[in-house]
């Protein structure tokens, strides 16, 4: 066999070798996507104890969320005591989703899809984006940001969120309430980061965790491994400060 023929022969199972190889990935997927379907298919019942305790909860968020002392953030008093600034913090984020986030993700889609209109060569300047798109669009914005804060929240409700990291978020939220958006979005910098920042005149305190003012720079953590939720709160930020 001459070298033409070895080389041809050598191509051949090369590209048998591939596709096999290919062949197997797609089924690899194909199976693994299977497997997702069927574990959301699944679809988990509450139990009469479950249900009850739910609606007790949502009853009693719901109720809170009405009183603005019950989520308005206090620098003084509130950053001395982790719990409440926990509980305030579930009961604003709680705040936000239910009253604010659907308006908030109206607007924006109204702005991005007029800003869309505004820029096509089709269309005049007094075209208005359909009202039905911009409802689908949002919804599926507000149900993406709330599916995001879920694990923020489970995490607040089961005491296991880091305590550094409640401090910063807590800083983030009051910047958010008195609607500075530079102290803000400097805030969500630093709790993305992992700089931990007291509000400004709350210091020595008495539940410090080496946060002096001159914490040790090998302390700090980039805190955007906690997931999706800190990317969702700037959503809300940029939300918040549309104009």
């Amino acid at each position: 066999m001459d070298s033409t023929n070895i080389n041809a022969v050598l191509q051949q199972r090369i590209a048998l070798r591939k596709k096999q190889k290919e062949e197997k990935l797609q089924r690899e997927k194909q199976e693994n996507i299977n497997k997702q379907q069927q574990i959301n298919a699944k679809e988990y019942v509450l139990l009469e104890s479950e249900q009850k305790q739910l609606s007790e909860d949502v009853t009693k968020e719901l109720e809170l969320i009405k009183i603005e002392d019950n989520w308005k953030l206090n620098p003084t008093t509130d950053f001395a005591n982790l719990p409440t600034l926990r509980r305030k913090l579930i009961t604003y984020l709680h705040y936000i989703l239910i009253t604010e986030l659907p308006d908030l993700a109206t607007k924006k889609i109204n702005i991005d899809e007029t800003k869309k209109l505004q820029e096509s060569n089709y269309v005049n300047e007094n075209s208005i984006p359909d009202p039905v798109m911009v409802y689908e669009k949002s919804l599926s914005l507000s149900t993406e940001i709330k599916k995001d804060i879920l694990p923020l929240l489970v995490k607040l409700q089961d005491d296991t969120l880091n305590s550094q990291i409640m401090v910063s978020l807590g800083t983030l939220i009051l910047e958010l309430q008195r609607g500075d958006k530079r102290d803000c979005l400097q805030s969500y910098l630093d709790l993305s980061i992992g700089k931990v920042i007291w509000p400004i005149g709350v210091q020595n305190i008495g539940i410090h965790f080496k946060i002096t003012g001159k914490e040790d720079e090998r302390d700090k953590a980039n805190f955007l491994k906690e997931g999706d939720w800190i990317i969702a709160l700037k959503s809300i930020i940029n939300m918040k400060f549309l104009h």
